[in-house]
């Protein structure tokens, strides 16, 4: 059995090509999936490339799939080899994905990038003003 399911995020937006000889797209991205028992020093992320054929599949990633979103994917392992253009044989393993489903809502998506926005945001770059000593009484809030 070659099954491979896995849950990760993209670390870059999908790329969409078309084949030279029938013109149908494929789209590749890699997922970066966190690795719990990595020890110090060690990665803390496998990235797993991944290679979608299916039509549909494709113009989903296209209008909706970009960088950071994250991913449930079912497919089956691929290796082999070719050779590069410095006529080095070279050797690749990816997932040929056939299932794909987004793991987070579009609100969740949203709501951790206004959180990662905010979080970027230091309090030292705002230049409040200093409330002077016995202003209490004269504060509409206090």
């Amino acid at each position: 059995m070659n099954k491979w399911i896995g849950s990760g995020r993209l670390i870059k937006d999908a790329e969409i090509r078309y084949f030279p000889s029938s013109g149908k797209p494929f789209a590749t991205f890699a997922l970066a999936i966190p690795d719990p028992f990595a020890r110090k020093g060690e990665p803390k992320a496998d990235f797993i490339d991944c290679i979608v054929y299916d039509k549909k599949k494709v113009e989903l990633i296209e209008k909706h799939i970009r960088k950071g979103t994250k991913l449930e994917i079912v497919g089956r392992l691929k290796s082999g080899s070719f050779i590069n253009r410095d006529g080095n044989r070279s050797y690749y393993r990816r997932i040929v994905v056939t299932e794909l489903e987004f793991a987070e809502s579009r609100a969740a998506e949203q709501q951790a990038d206004i959180q990662a926005e905010l979080d970027s945001m230091s309090l030292e770059s705002y230049d409040f003003m200093d409330i002077p000593e016995g202003a209490d009484g004269e504060l509409p809030f206090a």
